[in-house]
């Protein structure tokens, strides 16, 4: 609830929540009042549709209760391809855009709340998607009016001089007063107020850079009187203040290698990854510990390029050191250094970055994933655990574009790992492709075969899931904490793996069997940043 200013602010965390880019409809099939809203779920990682249900819209700045908007969401297939935004329709007498503080769709966020859902006062402009009742408000306020600041007209052509005065003159260093003073007559009199509408009107206008005068009847409201109910911002305000006055200060100097060691291992700390460094560095100044020693707790994929050289800079320059801060590859559960070495895949020049991993995002996410990566990069690399003996990586150079038959030729790589012999067996292999291998990839498959679909190496799809020990439970909650039971004791897979070994090595298809729909056990997509 505070910053570093000890100033206001009110996150409040809402689950079922989505933060979304708007864009207008590009075929021209919604009506006014209509929104379509395709989002992935967190429970399998899905896209899923919003139906017929209210969604409550707004953008930043939200400063009149009007800047929230309801619309109804609809579903349309021609649609199905626009997922994690919400589309405005193109039809009506005012763009849905600028009834929400006179926005436009210039790659501004908005926030949403499909209605039942949620809001509380926000200042900030994200989009969510809400299916609690209790949050649903019942009624909304018509938008307000945004005129444009009245300027010179002039017939000439806009010159790049033109362009630079513009952008010289353009000010909005009276946002914070603005917003200030409206939060403080809003204490008096509600956002509703005379006061506060036209301060609102001012810190639109402010927004555009136009240089703007505060009033002078608005410049100083008075305070608010003992019988005037307290300020929900005032409140929360309070508690977070309660909070960091109660809070127990870390002291170096009063934690032993165990609980440090504790700290670092913890997957969800209330921090980031850097401020853990900070902390391991003093916690090694105070008791005299090698700060080397700590690094494999880090997950350096976080970091900033600059905050990686910065840790660089506090340990001694080997090989080993830099390896692991510059090369994400190295800090996966699936290989190690050794394994990296004998395909010289384990240099800190290739900077190799986590997008994916099974230790820590959902495997129901795996194959969007894997869609997105192949799609928009270059240089990526997919590893998978398929069997407790084995471990395969796939080495994609190419550009996949989704649901379609794309021809690699000799361009890809497969990488074999078998682990019964360890890190120094002779049977690790990677293998190219040949001429008129092909990658197909959707929602739910991966495939690399040779011309035709018959003639498949590597074949990755959704699993079909064995419900039967919870499809019963009447609590969806319940249902997902028990199917994610079944995974973790082999019973069910989120993803299955079919691969011709034989394709690598006839050694590697004696030693590991028949791999046909095998659960895929852990994996991990990566990619050169």
């Amino acid at each position: 609830m505070l910053n570093k200013r000890d100033e206001q602010r009110s996150r409040i965390l809402i689950m079922e929540s989505r933060l979304l880019l708007g864009i207008c409809d590009p075929r021209g099939i919604l009506r006014q009042g209509e929104c379509y809203v395709r989002v992935t779920m967190d429970v399998d990682g899905q896209p899923q549709t919003l139906k017929n249900a209210e969604v409550l819209v707004t953008r930043n700045p939200c400063l009149h209760p009007g800047d929230l908007q309801k619309f109804k969401t609809v579903h349309y297939p021609e649609l199905s391809h626009l997922v994690d935004c919400i589309v405005f329709p193109t039809q009506g007498k005012r763009p849905s855009a600028d009834m929400m503080s006179g926005g436009d769709l210039d790659g501004d966020k908005c926030k949403e709340i499909p209605y039942p859902c949620i809001l509380n006062f926000l200042t900030f402009a994200v989009v969510f998607v809400c299916w609690d009742p209790d949050l649903v408000p019942s009624t909304v306020s018509e938008p307000a009016e945004y005129p444009a600041a009245k300027e010179h007209v002039t017939f000439k052509a806009v010159t790049e001089e033109d362009r630079i005065e513009f952008f010289a003159r353009y000010s909005n260093a009276s946002l914070g007063r603005v917003k200030n003073l409206f939060l403080d007559w809003a204490r008096l009199k509600g956002p509703m107020s005379a006061e506060c509408q036209q301060l609102n009107r001012l810190f639109s206008q402010c927004v555009d850079g136009n240089r703007i005068r505060v009033p002078p009847q608005l410049e100083d409201p008075p305070k608010p009187g003992p019988d005037q109910p307290e300020f929900v911002l005032d409140i929360l305000h309070e508690s977070g203040t309660q909070i960091i006055k109660n809070r127990i200060d870390f002291s170096e100097n009063t934690y032993s290698f165990d609980d440090m060691q504790f700290l670092l291992s913890k997957n969800h700390v209330a921090m980031s990854e850097f401020e853990l460094i900070l902390i391991a560095l003093r916690w090694c100044a105070a008791n005299d510990y090698d700060f080397v020693d700590l690094l494999p707790y880090f997950d350096f994929n976080s970091l900033s390029d600059e905050q990686k050289a910065w840790t660089l800079g506090k340990v001694p320059p080997t090989m080993e050191s830099s390896c692991l801060v510059m090369n994400a590859m190295l800090q996966s559960n699936l290989v190690d250094s050794q394994e990296l070495s004998q395909f010289k895949l384990h240099y800190p020049g290739l900077r190799w970055k986590r997008v994916f991993d099974s230790s820590r995002d959902r495997m129901g996410s795996f194959m969007s994933a894997t869609n997105q990566i192949l799609e928009l990069f270059h240089k990526k690399m997919i590893i998978l655990k398929v069997d407790q003996r084995l471990t395969v990586a796939l080495y994609i150079p190419n550009k996949i574009e989704k649901r379609t038959e794309s021809v690699v030729d000799s361009s890809v790589r497969v990488f074999a790992l078998p682990r019964s012999q360890g890190s120094d067996s002779a049977q690790y292999r990677v293998v190219p492709t040949k001429k008129n291998y092909r990658v197909y990839c959707d929602d739910t498959t991966f495939q690399l075969y040779n011309d035709k679909r018959a003639d498949t190496w590597i074949f990755l799809n959704r699993a079909a899931a064995d419900r039967s020990s919870y499809q019963n439970i009447p609590s969806r909650g319940d249902q997902r904490r028990q199917k994610q039971q079944t995974i973790d004791a082999g019973i069910n897979h989120e993803f299955v793996a079919s691969i011709a070994l034989n394709k690598i090595s006839e050694p590697i298809r004696r030693h590991v069997g028949r791999l046909n729909r095998a659960g895929i056990q852990a994996a991990v997509c990566i990619l050169i940043g």
